[in-house]
């Protein structure tokens, strides 16, 4: 039998401290988990009565919320296993995604259809913006009672949405940035179908504040190299793509992407898919170490690990590590910044690794039109974003410098 539970996730507390709320299905032994969009802090959530409690106002509001999606999942489940009683749970879970964005808007049909058509295209952490954007939008609807169409996509929606985002799902500006550039995206495509009457959308501003690109030092690289993972083979797989980042600057999607037949004569060929630069990268003896562990005979040279999965588990990884440098984060949520100090493993993502290589690579003393090329990099002015966040390699070479001066 079917059955349906909500919880709040501890292990997935973002930076402003709220736990998301998740809808757990499960069928025949086996189950997905759905997210449902909204976050709270743990002490306004109930365990027993799965419910939200003390919402500021929001709470009456925010429960019916859950309990339409509640109730969507098992209508989803109660009709596919009519049409098809040996359904699996897959066939439910997208049933259910079906019908929790059609509601019978053109709207949420074209960016149902958008969303599916970007997967052969897009970047897997573009897609989870586009998922996330459609859940947002349709929370949105709910609270406000707002309908959403194409012929009302103006500015007064625009100011309302954006306040939706910032005071009742608490994101940050740069969190609301790139879901307003999510929905330009979207709403360009919908413009190339002559689905919409205006341009109004071409106003909706987007303000993305610059924050410090993290990378690891030769130390912590280092005891995450040797950390012992014998008896946890899932973490030494994510370790190890990581730190392959780390000795080869490729970029995640580059590495999970990496075909057997890509390596010839301890080289790698990538081709990097903004610039369609072709690069022939050396590796290292880090690398073909690290490699060594996975090439097969034909097929991709390491298994395959999600994106979100790789940064959920590299916190840990790092944790275990002992990286816990506390360093200062600013958030910038409306025109307030609040400043927080996090220890360095909970703010490490795969991206860290790229980073971490041009660093490393910079300190080192590594050429930087050389460096370019590595990173498949146009210009110089690109290499400035890789060497903004090396204050240690820039506290070095400025002091270094002077302290050979003889006068």
């Amino acid at each position: 039998m079917a059955t349906v539970n909500l919880c709040v996730r501890p292990d997935m507390k973002d930076n402003n401290g709220l736990l998301p709320i998740y809808m757990i299905f499960q069928h025949r032994g086996k189950r997905f988990k759905h997210f449902t969009g909204l976050k709270i802090q743990e002490q306004n959530w109930d365990v027993k009565k799965q419910e939200v409690i003390e919402l500021n106002g929001n709470t009456a509001r925010w429960n019916n919320t859950l309990t339409k999606q509640k109730i969507q999942l098992l209508n989803a489940t109660q009709q596919i296993l009519k049409e098809h009683k040996d359904a699996d749970v897959q066939e439910i879970k997208e049933a259910f995604y079906k019908d929790l964005f059609k509601c019978g808007s053109e709207f949420f049909a074209e960016l149902a259809t958008f969303i599916e058509e970007s997967r052969q295209t897009k970047k897997e952490s573009t897609v989870f913006v586009y998922e996330t954007l459609i859940k947002d939008l349709k929370l949105f609807e709910d609270a406000d009672d707002y309908l959403i169409s194409f012929h009302n996509l103006n500015s007064d929606f625009y100011v309302q949405f954006t306040g939706f985002l910032e005071k009742t799902l608490n994101n940050t500006n740069n969190t609301i940035s790139k879901k307003i550039k999510a929905l330009k995206a979207f709403l360009h495509y919908a413009s190339d179908k002559k689905l919409m009457q205006t341009a109004d959308f071409e106003g909706f501003g987007t303000k993305t504040i610059e924050t410090p690109k993290l990378s690891l030092t030769d130390a912590e690289v280092e005891r995450l190299y040797t950390l012992n993972l014998s008896l946890n083979k899932d973490l030494a797989i994510i370790r190890d793509i990581f730190m392959f980042g780390c000795v080869t600057g490729l970029k995640y999607s580059d590495i999970i992407k990496l075909k057997v037949d890509d390596v010839t004569e301890d080289k790698l060929l990538i081709i990097n898919q903004y610039t369609y630069i072709k690069t022939r990268i050396p590796m290292n003896n880090y690398a073909r170490f690290i490699l060594k562990k996975y090439m097969g005979e034909k097929g991709y040279c390491f298994p395959f690990v999600q994106n979100v999965y790789a940064n959920k588990h590299l916190k840990t990884l790092g944790k275990m590590a002992g990286i816990e440098t506390p360093i200062k984060v600013s958030i910038h949520k409306g025109d307030k910044i609040i400043e927080k100090q996090k220890p360095k493993y909970e703010l490490i993502t795969t991206d860290t690794a790229r980073y971490t290589y041009a660093a490393l690579s910079l300190r080192a003393g590594m050429r930087p039109e050389l460096l370019i090329q590595v990173l498949g990099q146009k210009t110089i002015n690109a290499l400035l974003e890789y060497s903004y966040f090396s204050s240690p390699m820039n506290d070095f070479e400025m002091v270094d410098c002077w302290n050979k001066k003889f006068f």
